[in-house]
């Protein structure tokens, strides 16, 4: 028999300058150059959407579903024009086994992400080209607080 679990996902006040976010600068710092594993969750080995996943749960200790596409779902729609330090950037992508992509954008065109198997995690800059390939921009903000249900099997 399977048991469901009930979470509640809180959204995350926008954040200004990653500077002022020295947990989030810690763990993108230990996270850079682990293997990317598709499915992963530890530093063995860590896809983008459970490392996006990970990173909201232990720097802001908000719970945020485990896919790429249901994060997208979620997430409150910025224009490309208003990324913001804490933003997910989304990427329609036929090289990943899910067809999604998804990073965080750090500021000061830089974005971290699991790219791939090649390269692992890694921080990025957010060029030109790159920003013409976001599909969409997610955010999780506040004082509107979303409450999002979504079942996880254990």
């Amino acid at each position: 028999m399977k048991k469901l679990i009930i979470t509640a996902l809180l959204c995350l006040p926008s954040l200004t300058d990653y500077s002022q976010t020295p947990k989030l600068d810690s763990f993108i710092n230990t996270w850079v150059g682990a293997p990317y594993r598709y499915g992963g969750t530890t530093l063995k080995g860590i896809d983008c959407s459970g490392f996006v996943q990970k990173m909201y749960e232990e720097v802001f200790n908000i719970l945020i579903p485990r896919t790429a596409k249901t994060q997208y779902k979620v997430a409150t729609k910025v224009s490309k024009d208003e990324i913001s330090i804490g933003d997910l950037l989304f990427f329609i992508s036929p090289n990943s086994p899910s067809g999604w992509h998804v990073a965080i954008y750090l500021g000061n065109n830089l974005y971290a992400h699991a790219a791939n198997k090649r390269k692992g995690v890694v921080m990025s800059e957010l060029t030109t080209s790159v920003r013409k390939r976001i599909y969409s921009v997610g955010r999780f903000e506040s004082p509107k607080v979303d409450l999002y249900f979504y079942l996880k099997e254990i």
